[in-house]
């Protein structure tokens, strides 16, 4: 095929024409170059000049496809107009199909409708097409019935511009109201049926369906199945466009799948694809480098042989919520075994596969090896949360100093009393002693009056117990903030564990409060329900505490003012259905617009350097949410306050039910 950019240096008998004198008829020729359209995209061209005053040439390169046919319209029709032709209300028509290869199958539809539907608009004379191939002649003969004007064909342009010049004759000779006799009917005789029969056989049979071409130019005009012929011929030609659309398919699927596969086998991550049944159905080598397997030998492994019941559990509850809502997940993390025996973790993203009818066929994703990242964000987490406490560390320090230093008061003073109280003691002794032999000195009273009287026996034995009392709550004071900095610190487990949430919140206010005392109230609104909420314990507190220092801050500067009064910090929680919230309010300057969008950022921070490192609230909003599978969110408003509110999901959180009652998936992907 003539690619249509350098068809026009193509040689042929006639190409379009230029404005001038027309070689061959001497009849004058107008064109302007917009009349000419280059489609390559469509691999097709075409250009319309007039010769003398009725008469539209046409030039056509290329194949006419499906997209290009209402732009030749529409430029036939913009041509006709600029040229006068549409005001003189009908034209004569001489296309040049030298260049012109064929039509495709949909196209020539198209075309035939437009074409009748614009001769009703403005009739064509009469039509002469030349320069046609085999293919094309097909075309005209076979669309000859299905036109309403007359077309002919013609050797070249002499020819074509001679018929045209007959029929003008014949127009002017004939009056329109005579009608024309119908040519009588031709007769065949059997043998000539005969013989023409097994022409036509003959033909059909040295048909190369699986080659390009199409029939031999050789069938006369005249051939009474000269239109069977033609169908053949366009058949054929279809055929031909129908194999070369499918190799070209074929090609660029086999193209598609090479530039897939090449993609898969390069990514580090593994990707996988299940089916219903949770069983290896295509992955690419990092898969196999996961597990430890070759590929042979991960080839249909179900997920059951490489994960213990508990971890296939949690793999099926996931699958199960794909496989039922459709919605794609990310971020399931179970521990697997490798073959070598190794147990690791590996974070799945599934997305449900369906067929071309919509079927729910199978699973794929893309997994990865998290171990190593998973003890760094540990690390990491442990490591924020001894950098909170070392922050602390002085405000730690004065809370335990105060109770120990008036136990430490209290101390001395019973170690003073008890001398003063020995003393005393002394004397009884001796007054009792005297007593027994029945001889009581009145020197001896007198010594037991003065030691009584010098050691203030009443104080003493007023404050003494007062003082131990205070001691023993300094005591329990100095034990609990241990003991809070002790749960506060602890790494805690990997897996979510039922914890009372009021119990670990009071902890953290514990640690916390030289940071809060000094400018907020605390006050806790806690229900007494929450005792057992899945979660991580350790982070879940450093969560807290991250909210709380926020609130401090946000509370100190709202006192700049100068008016020195303190702020509130309010910490509630409370059961909502099927979630526990958790609400932390403080009565600061509020968030402005222009920040709210990205508090969650990673180093994102408005507080001067040395104050904050912006990761607080964007390891908090990854603890909650990817951690915990919860929600945070905050409620702000300018010179009101902020406050963030914490959901985690329940144990006793319902199944989401698919909208059917299909049970295929329990019945195939089972967990144990």
């Amino acid at each position: 095929m003539k690619n249509v950019m350098s068809v026009q240096t193509a040689t042929s008998e006639m190409g379009p024409l230029t404005s001038g004198i027309c070689p061959v008829s001497g009849l004058p020729i107008h064109c302007r170059p917009e009349w000419t359209d280059i489609a390559v995209a469509e691999n097709y061209s075409v250009s319309f000049s007039i010769i003398g005053n009725d008469i539209l040439y046409t030039t056509a390169y290329g194949i006419l496809k499906e997209a290009y046919v209402e732009k030749y319209f529409n430029l036939q029709q913009k041509v006709l107009d600029e040229s006068g032709l549409t005001a003189k209300g009908y034209y004569y028509r001489i296309l040049n199909w030298e260049n012109f290869e064929k039509s495709a199958g949909k196209a020539r539809k198209i075309y035939l409708d437009r074409i009748n539907a614009f001769n009703q608009k403005i009739p064509c004379k009469y039509s002469v097409v030349f320069g046609l191939n085999t293919f094309s002649k097909a075309i005209i003969g076979i669309s000859k019935p299905f036109v309403n004007f007359p077309i002919a064909t013609a050797k070249n342009l002499e020819d074509a511009l001679a018929i045209v010049e007959k029929e003008k004759s014949k127009a002017t000779e004939t009056p329109i109201s005579k009608k024309r006799k119908k040519p009588p009917p031709i007769l065949f005789t059997e043998e000539q049926i005969r013989e023409y029969s097994q022409e036509l056989l003959q033909v059909m049979g040295t048909i190369n369906w699986d080659q390009q071409g199409i029939l031999s130019d050789h069938i006369s005009d005249s051939h009474p199945f000269k239109a069977v012929f033609d169908a053949i011929a366009i058949i054929k030609g279809d055929v031909d466009d129908f194999l070369d659309e499918r190799l070209q398919a074929e090609e660029t699927l086999r193209a598609s799948e090479e530039k897939y596969r090449t993609i898969l086998e390069s990514i580090e991550q593994g990707y996988y694809e299940y089916d219903l049944a949770g069983n290896f159905t295509f992955f690419n080598d990092a898969m196999c480098k996961i597990f430890g397997y070759s590929r042979d030998e991960l080839m249909g492994m179900n997920n059951r042989q490489y994960m213990d019941k508990e971890n296939a559990a949690r793999a099926y509850k996931t699958f199960n919520k794909v496989y039922r809502t459709g919605e794609p997940e990310k971020g399931l993390i179970c521990e697997f075994i490798r073959k070598d025996g190794v147990k690791r973790q590996i974070g799945f993203s599934i997305s449900l596969m369906k067929d071309n009818r919509g079927r729910r066929i199978g699973f794929r994703g893309i997994a990865s090896d998290i171990t190593e990242r998973r003890i760094l964000q540990e690390q990491l987490a442990q490591a924020q949360k001894l950098e909170s406490i070392g922050q602390l560390a002085s405000g730690i320090a004065h809370e335990i100093n105060t109770p120990t230093q008036y136990v430490s008061d209290n101390i001395h003073f019973l170690r003073d009393s008890f001398d003063e109280i020995t003393n005393v003691l002394e004397k009884y002794d001796k007054l009792f002693q005297a007593i027994k032999t029945g001889e009581v000195p009145k020197d001896l009273v007198r010594e037991v009056e003065i030691a009584r009287s010098e050691s203030d026996m009443d104080y003493l034995l007023r404050d003494i117990p007062l003082a131990i009392q205070q001691s023993i709550e300094g005591v329990n004071r100095t034990a609990g903030i241990v003991r809070a900095m002790k749960e506060f610190s602890h790494p805690g487990t990997t897996r979510k564990a039922p914890v009372d949430i009021n119990a670990a919140i009071q902890s953290t206010i514990s640690v916390a409060r030289n940071e809060w005392k000094y400018v907020a109230a605390m006050k806790t609104d806690f229900d007494s329900t929450l005792t057992a909420v899945p979660c991580l314990a350790g982070e879940f507190n450093q969560v807290i505490l991250n909210l709380i220092i926020n609130a401090c801050h946000a509370i100190a500067a709202a006192a700049g003012d100068g008016s020195g009064e303190k702020g509130t910090i309010r910490v509630c929680t409370r059961r909502d259905g099927h979630w526990a919230e958790i609400r932390v309010s403080d009565t600061g300057t509020g968030m402005p617009e222009s920040i709210r969008t990205r508090i969650f950022d990673p180093f994102f921070t408005t507080k001067e350097v040395g104050k904050g490192t912006g990761q607080g609230l964007a390891l908090s909003h990854a603890v909650i949410v990817k951690k915990h599978s919860g929600t945070i969110r905050f409620e702000t408003e300018i010179g009101k306050g902020t406050t963030f509110i914490i959901r985690l999901p329940l144990d006793d959180a319902p199944e989401i039910k698919a909208e059917t009652q299909d049970d295929e998936m329990d019945l195939l992907f089972q967990a144990v």
